[in-house]
């Protein structure tokens, strides 16, 4: 009996760990860049939330898109972005993210 809690502990702990390391960690401000360098990236139209947060995953400006999807809802900000062009600083809180996004792109558009 205390063999097998100890092999259905084990297995919880392994699977927390996994679906932990699956989603990025937690809490985690920065993603692959060093605190304080810019980072430019585009929003395209239609963009939900969700795909905000996966675009921020991929430009190394979150290491997971909980966080970001979770307080986007708590504090109102889901539906208020705009697409376009952003620079944003590594190490930005997602709150302030939110609402640079919320204001519109704030890179001006280069021509070709």
């Amino acid at each position: 009996m205390l063999i097998t809690l100890l092999i259905i502990l084990i297995a919880c702990f392994c699977l927390a760990k996994f679906a932990y390391n699956k989603i990025g960690g937690a809490g985690e401000n920065t993603g692959t860049h060093e605190i304080g360098e810019e980072v430019t990236f585009e929003i395209p139209k239609g963009s939900t939330t969700s795909d905000i947060a996966d675009n921020l995953l991929e430009n190394g400006l979150k290491e997971n898109t909980i966080d970001f999807k979770y307080k986007s809802k708590s504090n109102g900000y889901d539906g208020t972005f705009n697409y376009g062009t952003y620079t944003i600083v590594a190490g930005t809180d997602e709150l302030e993210i939110m609402e640079i996004l919320k204001q519109g792109a704030n890179v001006t558009g280069i021509k070709v």
